[in-house]
């Protein structure tokens, strides 16, 4: 049913009041805004549309950034097979271990990649099952470690117990006393020789 009414009103006193007229007129205004519902909707779409794909990028960003990060600690190490998780430089009140936050970063330190093939070929664990390598800063009078810097990278083997690669005393666990999940061995290497300090679970 067309608004005559409501028609007339839209086009003015310049159209006759003719019914026909009215008709005519009243088509035309559906025609408008049914073009216009059209066009909102495909706004809609085009929206939605970018929306999936921004959601769908962001998906794949991360499952590729995901397994890049698995083979990370394999590119530098053949064996290492392990999943490397993200480096990290503590800060603020951030701390892991004996490690506290750092300050301004000074220059003249080992690559965190370079502290993990250190740590692979002093104290490395195969069968780990994640890694992790850690820049934070230690006052070495008070823990009593052999060397004269402040800094030191910690490397992480998550749910470990078959003992490190170089075996060293106390790296490895009896059957029986190894929990189902392993344990989490670290290994400190100084961050300025590559030296290594000590290796430890927690």
């Amino acid at each position: 049913m067309v608004d005559y009414k409501s028609a007339l009103e839209q086009v003015g006193s310049r159209v006759s009041p003719n019914p026909e007229d009215l008709t005519r007129i009243g088509k035309r205004l559906q025609r408008r805004k049914a073009r216009r519902r059209v066009g909102l909707a495909t706004i809609a779409l085009l929206i939605a549309g970018a929306a999936m794909s921004g959601i769908y990028i962001g998906f794949f960003r991360s499952h590729d950034a995901r397994v890049g990060n698995l083979g990370r600690c394999e590119s530098l190490i053949p064996e290492c097979v392990m999943e490397r998780l993200p480096d990290r430089t503590l800060t603020g009140d951030e701390h892991e271990g004996a490690l506290g936050p750092v300050g301004q970063l000074p220059g003249g330190l080992i690559s965190f990649d370079d502290a993990l093939i250190r740590a692979w070929a002093e104290d490395g664990h195969a069968g780990a099952k994640s890694v992790q390598v850690v820049l934070g800063t230690a006052d070495t009078s008070k823990i009593h470690w052999d060397s004269d810097s402040d800094y030191f990278y910690a490397i992480s083997w998550f749910g470990t117990c078959g003992g490190s690669i170089s075996r060293r005393p106390g790296a490895s666990y009896p059957p029986d006393t190894c929990p189902p999940e392993g344990v989490t061995w670290g290994t400190i290497i100084d961050a300025y020789t590559g030296a290594f300090i000590v290796g430890g679970s927690g």
